[in-house]
């Protein structure tokens, strides 16, 4: 032995930020998991809170914790703890969402089960939980389990004017393809999910598995909580790139379609946000 660490196969990143009511949950969910052999990187991206001594509470060696010296803001702190991940896989996990005990095995064994290597990204259903961890309202729209090629996800996301494929909890996607393309995540916040995916999809395909493997937290604090009509206009914008419409052969009429369901979803998740406080 050469007292090197091994290599984990999956590295779970989480960018943290003001988390300290809910980011110990967060960690004990990856601890529960019944597929072991992974990493947990954090970046907190200066806390005001007690965020940072939470994450010192836990002794296991597998957590390795990154402090910013100066805020990078939510798509800057992403870039980070993404760009640290040493795994064959990557998960990134906000810090106040969970995943369910058999996620990382499910979703590595599809990976491990891809003989054709065309896979950039694994998802799964998730619940929403509120505040408090009790479940909240379900998903209104969500990808059906199964193979979708990359330009026929994004050209479904557009079209129903929202994330199908699910928070980023709820993915575990290949790091090569981050890393092999210099994939840099925008500074769309509202969006920087959807543009991780299609970057991602932009280089291999999607699998969606029918089990519920993650838990998606609502509260007035996230960026979820203070929406207003902020998604809707950024969604727009969003699907107007170029590199949207040229790569992924989104057409007028997806748009037009996706913007209208988008602010009708946009009015709704508040409403169901407030309703779950």
């Amino acid at each position: 032995m050469n007292g090197l660490r091994k290599r984990p196969l999956v590295s779970i990143c989480i960018p943290s930020y003001n988390n300290e009511a809910y980011i110990a949950e967060t960690i004990q969910s990856i601890f529960n998991q019944t597929y072991q052999d992974f990493e947990i990187i954090i970046v907190d991206d200066c806390s005001t809170d007690d965020t940072v001594s939470v994450i010192n509470s836990f002794s296991d060696k597998r957590i390795t914790l990154y402090q910013n010296p100066v805020n990078l803001g939510m798509h800057g702190n992403w870039n980070k703890v993404l760009s640290l991940a040493n795994g064959e896989y990557v998960k990134l996990v906000c810090g106040d969402d969970l995943i369910l005990p058999d996620c990382l095995e499910r979703q590595v064994a599809a990976f491990l089960d891809d003989a054709s290597n065309d896979l950039s990204v694994v998802s799964a259903h998730r619940k929403l939980i509120k505040a408090d961890g009790k479940e909240s309202f379900g998903s209104f729209y969500k990808f059906r389990a199964g193979y979708y090629s990359g330009k026929k996800a994004m050209r479904y996301c557009v079209s129903f004017g929202t994330n199908l494929i699910g928070e980023p909890m709820a993915v575990l996607f290949r790091a090569s393809v981050f890393k092999e393309h210099n994939i840099v995540l925008g500074s769309n916040n509202y969006m920087i999910d959807m543009d991780m995916y299609a970057k991602l999809l932009r280089y291999g395909n999607l699998l969606v598995l029918k089990e519920t493997l993650a838990a998606f937290r609502i509260h007035p604090a996230s960026m979820s909580g203070s929406l207003g009509l902020k998604h809707y206009r950024q969604f727009c914008e969003f699907i107007e790139l170029e590199y949207i419409t040229s790569i992924f052969g989104i057409r007028f009429y997806h748009r037009l379609i996706g913007k209208f369901i988008s602010f009708n979803l946009s009015i709704l998740r508040n409403a169901i946000m407030y309703m779950g406080r």
